[in-house]
């Protein structure tokens, strides 16, 4: 066989044309795990798409290396047209599909490649004009499939079986020939969790642990005090007669926000016009370990090890979306928060079982202005004023933080 045969046969088994010798670093490129990968990998030598008046020797891998890591990113999750029994049609004027994507289109656009302009082009030139689309091009998405098992599992439980979904008989056939129950959505939420590690605890080392500051707003007649962490906390259980975003009636929770301005805006009711909002800080007394909702992180293409997160990341982005969406609290609500508080649930007592690690809370983000919110498995009494902390007290309030607002002022100031 002579060279010119071998080369081809290599740089197609490769899905590149091969021979790119030269010496590429991080700096041209913003995907975390294209840079992660060329900082473990390389080597320290001069980049040659640096200036060469740039005296520092960083981190470097030949351009064919770098391209094997693209090129098999990209073969985890888009394949071959043809491969993948997608039909022609010259007369109508290429494949017979809306998601077919050339190499141009699929850098750019679907995958949306960051990295120097010119890098990019030379990526595309190097791969060659193909024709690409998603494997099993007809089915779902992971990400989709996912997205539709959850609304199925939420109209479950909204509309036909609120306690015990889980021997529901409604079942979801796959394509696999499994027929699954609505809640397995449950389970594969709480691996994403894991396996992405969306978790933020605040211990630091030894004893030493992170205050978080968490603001509490309640809303009450002018007449009512309101100067302790007993009645600015959470309300005694006969007392939970509100549903919540994560909790339903007669199960309560400590709900706080990072800013005092959005735990206001999470409870007013502006047509009440003589009352007040009295709002306080809480600290956390103790380390507290909460699963993460605030920002999920965005799984890159080229990240190899987690290319079975790809589609999952997708998915939990879209869910913390929906999840987060502002309600009308036109009684509704009733139903309506009923799948973020089965999650709720999930988290707080199956989950620890899959992490061998005790769950105190929920950070997420407000559905009113974006901002940092917590929800802390903490009932009344576990709050007490700083200074009056017990052995079970999780949340202190800063008496001195205690701040009183008039509705009509507050009105006037939106």
């Amino acid at each position: 066989m002579g060279w010119a045969k071998r080369k081809m046969e290599e740089d197609e088994a490769r899905g590149f044309t091969t021979g790119n010798n030269t010496l590429i670093c991080s700096r041209h490129f913003q995907d975390y795990a294209i840079v992660a990968y060329i900082e473990l990998n390389g080597k320290n030598n001069q980049c040659d798409y640096c200036d060469e008046d740039d005296s520092n020797e960083p981190y470097v891998i030949s351009f064919d290396d770098l391209m094997d890591v693209i090129v098999q990113g990209i073969c985890n999750h888009y394949g071959n047209p043809d491969d993948e029994g997608i039909g022609f049609d010259s007369r109508e004027g290429g494949y017979m599909h809306d998601e077919i994507y050339d190499t141009y289109d699929l850098i750019r656009d679907e995958i949306m490649l960051e990295a120097d302009e010119a890098v990019i082009e030379e990526i595309i030139q190097t791969i060659g004009m193909k024709n690409w689309c998603h494997y099993n091009p007809y089915n779902l998405s992971e990400a989709e499939e996912l997205s539709f098992d959850w609304d199925i599992f939420c109209n479950l439980i909204k509309h036909e079986s609120r306690f015990v979904f889980f021997k529901h008989p409604k079942r979801i056939n796959k394509d696999t020939g499994e027929s699954l129950e609505p809640s397995y959505i449950l389970d594969r939420i709480g691996h994403f969790i894991v396996d992405m590690t969306l978790f933020y605890n605040t211990r630091k080392h030894d004893e030493l642990f992170e205050d978080l500051h968490m603001y509490r707003a309640r809303q009450h007649s002018i007449d009512t005090g309101v100067t302790n962490a007993c009645q600015l906390g959470p309300p005694p259980r006969l007392k939970a007669i509100k549903a919540n975003r994560f909790s339903p009636a007669g199960i309560p929770m400590f709900y706080g926000s990072g800013r005092r301005q959005t735990a206001i805006d999470e409870i007013v009711d502006r047509s009440k016009l003589d009352e007040i909002i009295t709002t306080g800080m809480f600290k956390n007394v103790k380390p507290l370990n909460l699963v993460d909702l605030s920002q999920i992180p965005e799984v890159s293409i080229f990240d190899l090890e987690k290319s079975y997160l790809y589609e999952p990341s997708h998915f939990l982005r879209r869910f913390v979306l929906s999840v987060s969406q502002p309600i009308i609290k036109d009684g509704r609500e009733h139903f309506e928060y009923v799948p973020t508080q089965v999650v709720t649930e999930y988290i707080r007592y199956v989950l620890p079982e899959i992490t061998k690690h005790s769950i105190d809370g929920i950070k997420y983000r407000s559905s009113i202005d974006q901002q940092d919110c917590f929800v802390i498995f903490a009932t009344q009494d576990h709050c007490e004023d700083k200074g009056n902390e017990r052995g079970d007290t999780i949340l202190a309030l800063e008496t001195s933080s205690i701040r009183t607002l008039n509705i009509g002022e507050y009105k006037s100031h939106t």
